[in-house]
């Protein structure tokens, strides 16, 4: 298994997993929005919703964090190829 400073990016799991948790929240916050006479099964799709949505605002958040990361590291690497190869050359 790979360590947290090794992770790339997260996937389905994650997002499945912030999902999960945000469930509840999503419902209770559909069910602050809308009116009383609303139907039980519209402030389910709506929580549904906005559990989707918050879960994948994270999980890409996440992502362009560590996507980020590793593109400097690459960075850093190639920068560093470039002043061997300077150094060799002289």
């Amino acid at each position: 298994m790979k360590s947290l400073r090794e992770i790339e990016s997260v996937g389905w799991i994650f997002w499945t997993v912030l999902f999960v948790l945000f469930l509840y929240p999503g419902y209770l916050f559909a069910k602050m929005m809308t009116y009383d006479t609303a139907d039980t099964l519209v402030r389910g799709g709506f929580g549904v919703f906005m559990a989707a949505l918050s879960a994948g605002l994270i999980s890409w958040g996440v992502n362009a964090v560590l996507q980020r990361r590793v593109w400097r590291k690459m960075l850093e690497k190639k920068k560093a190829e470039r002043r061997q190869r300077k150094k060799n050359r002289k």
